[in-house]
């Protein structure tokens, strides 16, 4: 970047700063500028460097959820099996009583029968 430093100095001059002082401020001015402020062409750069990991964090984010993605799928997946399972066993458990239930209904039907004499 570039900066005046005699045009700078002259205008110290112009306030009252001796000639000497004025060079001094201006030469100081000068480096602080030159090797401390960002150019346009700096900020250019960091701009571009930003958008690239930007772009590389938005394929490793997308990468991850569609991992993630595939992964609840799978546990679903699971958990839906185990849940048939249980479904499967309850429906046997429930006709089994209610089997059992049929049975004694059977065997005390005819015995209700007798004691009330209704046969």
């Amino acid at each position: 970047m570039f900066f005046d430093t005699l045009h700078y100095s002259k205008r110290l001059q112009d306030f009252g700063y001796s000639e000497e002082q004025a060079d001094g401020h201006a030469t100081l001015i000068g480096e602080l500028v030159e090797t401390k402020l960002a150019t346009k062409d700096d900020l250019k750069a960091v701009e571009l460097c930003l958008k690239e990991d930007m772009k590389q964090m938005e394929t490793d984010l997308r990468k991850d959820m569609k991992h993630m993605e595939s992964g609840i799928r799978k546990d679903m997946q699971s958990m839906e099996v185990g849940i048939r399972s249980d479904m499967k066993q309850l429906e046997s458990r429930l006709l089994i009583k209610l089997g059992g239930m049929m049975t004694v209904m059977a065997t005390l039907i005819p015995i209700i029968s007798k004691v009330l004499n209704l046969t």
